[in-house]
């Protein structure tokens, strides 16, 4: 298996084989059936390699501009209320989606989100102008923003796309909004 994993890293990026990897253990734990017998696993073994997945890439006030007015010209109204609220937030994607109504609190300038990636619900303070855009949307749904990941992704993929900015993710709005905090503190 450490031959196999150092000939896969010829081909693939370390996150890929660290997958492989876990797939095949996966397998043969099932085969090897209980937990007494899992030492016996060799790829549990196998060093696996380090993943260096770090992003460094920031928005420039211009390219957050031309996100903003692809966004408006986008046929989804919501993909620019999406884009802001993630900007002012450092939520995620998926809590962006299943942010519902009942949890939003205008006056106390705080949203609930009951469930989170790590399991426990956390309270996310909104800014002026995350307010601003919550108060302008239509509650037509039980979610803020009543859109399913699939639209996202491929809304996004034509806006980035539009703006001429292909290089960033959805996701690097979140270490924007900690770098404006940063900026703003």
């Amino acid at each position: 298996f450490m031959q196999w994993r150092d000939q896969r890293m010829r081909d693939a990026k370390p996150s890929t084989v660290v997958r492989e990897l876990s797939l095949m253990q996966t397998a043969i734990d099932r085969q090897l059936g209980d937990e007494t017998n899992a030492s016996e696993n060799p790829v549990r073994h196998v060093k696996r390699p380090r993943i260096d997945d770090r992003r460094e890439r920031r928005l420039t006030d211009h390219e957050w501009q031309q996100l903003l007015d692809a966004a408006g010209a986008c046929l989804n109204p919501l993909m620019r209320p999406l884009l802001v609220l993630a900007r002012e937030t450092a939520m995620r994607r998926g809590e962006l989606l299943s942010m519902e109504w009942r949890n939003v609190d205008l006056d106390a300038c705080t949203l609930l989100l009951p469930k989170t990636k790590n399991g426990y619900a956390r309270l996310v303070p909104l800014s002026p102008r995350a307010v601003a855009v919550l108060a302008e949307l239509p509650r037509t749904d039980d979610r803020v923003l009543p859109m399913t990941t699939n639209a996202v992704r491929l809304a996004w993929q034509r806006l980035r796309a539009r703006a001429g900015v292909d290089d960033i993710r959805l996701h690097d709005l979140r270490a924007q909004a900690a770098t404006d905090k940063l900026l703003d503190g």
